[in-house]
């Protein structure tokens, strides 16, 4: 009799097994069915031009250069807009290309403040811009932008 009890016993639990392992493979399937009917819709992330995105500055709040040319004479300007306590060193370099492509210092100036402003005489039958970088500074010395633009290109 005792032999009889413990077989149904190990019956039962061999019957437990069996259905538990059933109700987990479908709800395992009912997952998978649920997940595979939900629409995914993309998003487009990309960023149509580069306006969009603007640098953030620490000690200053915007940057600009400009090259305009009249008559042969480059004017070369570059400014930076600086928060209080913060100052700046600039360099500001007139450049050349015959092709577009690859470009040469022709002028360097070196400067301090918020803007620096220079005219130099230029050759024909070139192409120019400027580059006009500013390295601006905490109250205790540490740079904490470094800011580098360029204009751009004007043919002569």
């Amino acid at each position: 009799m005792q032999k009889v009890f413990n077989n149904s016993i190990v019956k039962g639990r061999e019957m437990k097994k069996k259905c538990m392992c059933r109700m987990v493979m479908l709800l395992f399937a009912a997952c998978l069915m649920a997940v595979a009917n939900i629409p995914a819709d993309a998003v487009d992330t990309t960023v149509d031009t580069l306006d969009q995105i603007e640098p953030y500055y620490v000690g200053a709040t915007d940057a600009s250069c400009g090259l305009n040319i009249a008559s042969g004479a480059a004017t070369c300007e570059g400014r930076v807009v600086l928060r209080s306590g913060y100052t700046a060193s600039l360099t500001l370099n007139l450049q050349k290309s015959q092709d577009g492509k690859s470009w040469s210092n022709l002028k360097s100036w070196n400067g301090s403040g918020s803007s620096i402003k220079k005219t130099y005489y230029i050759s024909k039958g070139y192409r120019y811009r400027v580059t006009f970088t500013a390295k601006v500074y905490n109250s205790s010395g540490t740079r904490v932008d470094y800011i580098t633009i360029t204009s751009g290109t004007k043919s002569y």
